[in-house]
């Protein structure tokens, strides 16, 4: 599963401005309003500390609001105007004022402010006092310029009683000691208040400012600007599930549901787009199941076999939530025993059976549990020629793979040489001589091991006598025990597991619609063992006989049908 976190930003920038009147000589001071100072309106976050880009950030000129409808929100702003009274002595007057901030935020993970000095230096100077070459004081190097208030030295976890020339900040009511403004943005030292999720109009927050003067300060204009800056972490939620999470091969215009750990409680999900792996899913709605927030879309289709990212994206939260690996063609290649064991037993031609895709070519087969607990192909095999197949998709050793030659239809047969022929019209599967059943060229013959076939990865050629042989299967279904070869015959017809009558090749096709020829696994002396299925040679003489073992020559062509597991 995976999540993403991002934080909310807002900045807003204030200005200080004191005036000495010198026909007064610093009679009245009188400081201005904290006034905004207007940003770009393009979102620039460069300074946040977030470790993700997906930020949002903005100052509005007024009161510096920042609210998006429908998504994660933060504000921060300031009292109108401020002002003080101070008529200084040789030692010293304090003189306060207080800005009345309100900060907002409807994320569950509440806010951090901060702050902190716009221009980096915590000294206000007198900014109408000129050096000799007619430069305001304040650009002067540090140190020469002694008109000005400095930084208090307390700190926000030891604030101090501010000497004279001195300033800073602090949050009680009735303040005596008080803190620096740091420089930096965002520091630890530079926290000066954390709070939970707002509600109604969010939380009021008085920062009163200090300011100690003595009649060493030269009359002028004196001014900073510091910035207040609210963040909020945004939730991580997560994907969580998504169902059906396995549909079959073909299936079209699905609906999945896709649930998150969003609460009802909180944000909903706003537009959502969602897709699995390449394909965009269509028609997304917000839903809500139990006590959590999802959506509900449609899966058009389209994916090979395979397993599958699923991404979400949702607006309000301005995040991309990913479930990795959670959606799965069903293939052949994929099937488990588990999976077997968990499919319901089949007992006609259509209940019970799953689409699985061949990922070799992309052919899809019915599958069925059948009677002798095994997992069957309920239709022959139609890989075709032209392909190379290796034991990552097939039934082959470790560091194997072969190219499969294209189909023949016709002409000599080598028996040492790999042959397809390609289905007859009207029959299932294709045909396969035993180099090609057993997908090897140089050895098909009686000395073979006999571990490796052409069916799919973890599927095989089904034995000659064991639990997963024809016999087996037609003992264990008590095909054998039915009165007469002709209810038999019938009774085949309708099982899930049908064994068509699709004949057998050797320079043409042979007992097309009579006779049903499988391979098995097992050759004997230098010819290869078959199994004769069922077939009528004649209405009055029906034959039926799944014991019979023939000995055709090992170049003739007939059909495969595979079993799951060794």
């Amino acid at each position: 599963m995976g999540k993403i976190t991002y934080k909310l930003k807002i900045e807003k920038l204030c200005k200080f401005t004191a005036t000495f009147s010198v026909a007064f000589l610093l009679a009245f001071v009188a400081f201005g309003m904290l006034t905004p100072i207007e940003k770009s309106s393009a979102l620039d976050c460069t300074n946040s500390t977030s470790s993700n880009p997906s930020e949002i950030c903005g100052t509005d000129a007024a009161d510096v609001n920042v609210s998006i409808e429908g998504s994660w929100t933060i504000s921060v702003s300031s009292s109108g105007t401020l002002g003080l009274d101070l008529t200084p002595n040789s030692s010293g007057t304090l003189s306060t004022t207080t800005d009345n901030l309100n900060v907002y935020t409807n994320t569950p993970n509440g806010y951090q402010l901060y702050l902190n000095s716009t221009s980096g230096s915590t000294d206000i100077y007198n900014n109408n006092v000129l050096d000799e070459n007619g430069n305001l004081s304040a650009n002067l190097p540090s140190g020469t310029n002694t008109n000005h208030f400095s930084a208090t030295t307390g700190t926000k976890s030891s604030p101090a009683t501010l000497t004279n020339n001195t300033w800073g900040y602090s949050l009680a009511s009735s303040p005596t000691t008080f803190s620096k403004v740091e420089p930096t943005d965002t520091s630890a030292d530079s926290l000066i208040s954390t709070g939970s999720k707002t509600t109604g109009a969010g939380d009021n927050i008085d920062v009163t400012y200090g300011f100690m003067a003595d009649t060493k300060l030269t009359p002028g204009t004196y001014s900073t600007q510091v910035t207040y800056t609210a963040i909020a972490d945004t939730p991580s939620y997560t994907l969580t599930s998504i169902t059906p999470n396995r549909p079959a091969y073909n299936a079209t215009n699905t609906e999945v549901t896709i649930l998150t750990s969003t609460p009802v409680s909180e944000l909903g999900l706003g537009d959502i787009t969602a897709k699995i792996g390449t394909i965009n899913l269509t028609n997304c709605t917000e839903i809500t199941s139990g006590n959590y927030r999802g959506a509900t879309c449609i899966y058009p289709g389209g994916l090979p076999a395979g397993r599958y990212n699923v991404e979400l994206t949702s607006s309000w939260h301005n995040a991309t939530y990913t479930l990795l690996n959670a959606f799965s063609i069903n293939s052949m290649q994929e099937f488990t025993q588990t999976n077997c064991n968990n499919l319901p037993e089949s007992t006609t031609t259509v209940d019970n059976r799953i689409d699985l895709v061949d990922s070799r070519d992309g052919k899809i087969y019915k599958v069925g549990k059948l009677a002798d607990g095994n997992c069957w192909m309920a239709q022959n095999l139609a890989l075709d020629g032209g392909i190379t197949i290796s034991n990552n998709d097939s039934d082959l050793p470790d560091n194997y793979s072969i190219a499969l030659p294209y189909m023949k239809t016709a002409g000599s047969v080598n028996m040492r040489e790999i042959q397809i022929w390609a289905q007859n019209s009207g029959y299932d599967g294709n045909y396969y001589n035993w180099c090609a059943a057993i997908a090897n060229i140089s050895s098909c013959d009686q000395t073979f091991s006999h571990s490796t076939s052409i069916c799919p990865r973890s599927w095989n050629l089904p034995n000659k006598e064991s639990d997963k042989s024809f016999l087996d299967l037609f003992k264990k279904s008590k095909i054998l025990d039915l009165p007469n070869t002709e209810d038999k015959i019938k009774t085949v017809e309708s099982h899930p597991y049908y064994f068509t009558r699709s004949g057998v090749y050797f320079n043409g096709y042979h007992d097309m619609n009579i006779g049903g020829y499988y391979h098995t696994n097992t050759p004997r002396s230098s010819i290869l063992i078959y199994i004769f299925l069922y077939g009528y040679y004649s209405l009055d003489n029906p034959l039926f006989d799944p014991t019979y073992f023939g000995n055709p020559a090992k170049n003739n062509g007939i059909s495969v049908r595979c079993v799951f597991g060794e």
